[in-house]
């Protein structure tokens, strides 16, 4: 998933947002600790959802606009 925009949330962590290209991902599945879709938690995101990927061991300067999330399974 490419990232469009990056969010911290306070308390919670780092939020990526983007739509995904291929492929599929679920909450619990590596770093990925919450997927939200047009403001409504998923457990799912599919490709060419437009999500918001919560990440856990994940710190803001890690990531930036026009990085790729990939899920390794």
């Amino acid at each position: 998933m490419p990232i469009a925009d990056v969010f911290t949330i306070a308390g919670r962590g780092v939020v990526v947002v983007g739509q995904v290209a291929a492929g599929a991902s679920v909450v619990g599945e590596t770093t990925i600790v919450g997927i939200e879709a047009f403001r409504k938690r998923v457990d799912v995101a599919r490709q060419g959802d437009m999500v918001g990927l919560m990440l856990r061991g994940v710190s803001r300067e890690q990531v930036h606009a026009g990085d790729i999330v990939v899920v390794r399974q």
